[in-house]
């Protein structure tokens, strides 16, 4: 999964897109376009409709290979909610190393494909820009002769057959927490105490240290972590001695799933 931006159109607008591409056979799933000149400004809610729309032609797949930008990137150094609705559903997360394009180079050798042969600048609007990614989708992935003579979706039958479908209703019946905050848990960030004894995660303040210690504490290193049995953030000292606990009622199902997540 990746996204380009900053595409000019005849008009003078701007657009970017969104584009999944099957990492076995490199073809083209889905791109979907945005009137947007730069990918920040797409709201994630409309990432997550587009995912929703090339699982339920697909079904589910096991894994998601990502870069660190929005908004499957990390919040902080923490996974945002987007991702923890994958993980929920039983995807696994594959981030790549920041500023390492080449380690997602399947999806990068499409968008670099689908820019030559959908030439932005050449379309006169937004809603041509549209009919043209559509359609080179599909000759990428139906037509063009890329293994042995035969398309990628002849020689690749198993992109029409999913072994994992995928509906909103089937999402709504396996969508699981507890493996969204299983895999919350495997991050530990680093974080500095505040003159008041806090520190920041997901954009908001949880006591690091007890008031009486706060002024004692301030400018000190601590590592904060999740702990998915009891819902807390568990603040340790850098030699891994557990210093204070803080509940974290922001990760519910409602709030990830819906992309709400709050700090």
């Amino acid at each position: 999964m990746d996204a380009v931006e900053c595409l000019s159109l005849a008009d003078g607008s701007g657009a970017c897109w969104l584009r999944l591409t099957d990492e076995c056979s490199g073809a083209i799933l889905a791109t979907t376009p945005f009137p947007c000149f730069r990918w920040n400004n797409v709201p994630a809610a409309q990432t997550q409709e587009a995912i929703r729309q090339c699982m339920e032609r697909y079904g589910c797949p096991g894994a998601f290979r990502v870069d660190n930008g929005h908004p499957w990137g990390k919040v902080g150094g923490q996974p945002t909610a987007l991702a923890l609705w994958l993980v929920g559903l039983g995807v696994r997360m594959h981030c790549n190393d920041p500023h390492r394009p080449q380690q997602n180079g399947v999806v990068e050798s499409t968008q670099g494909v689908s820019q030559r042969w959908v030439g932005a600048q050449r379309c006169a609007n937004f809603e041509e820009l549209c009919r043209r990614v559509q359609q080179e989708d599909i000759i990428q992935r139906e037509r063009y002769p890329a293994v042995d003579g035969q398309s990628r979706w002849q020689a690749y039958p198993t992109l029409r057959r999913s072994s994992r479908g995928y509906c909103r209703t089937w999402e709504k019946m396996v969508w699981d927490l507890g493996e969204a905050l299983a895999w919350l848990g495997r991050f530990v960030v680093r974080r500095k105490v505040s003159k008041v004894g806090q520190v920041s995660v997901y954009h908001s303040s949880i006591r690091a240290v007890p008031k009486k210690e706060a002024s004692g504490s301030a400018g000190t290193m601590v590592d904060v972590g999740f702990d998915p049995q009891t819902r807390e953030w568990v603040i340790r000292d850098l030699k891994g001695g557990e210093i204070n606990r803080a509940d974290a009622p922001q990760f519910t199902r409602e709030a990830i799933t819906t992309l709400q997540l709050k700090g």
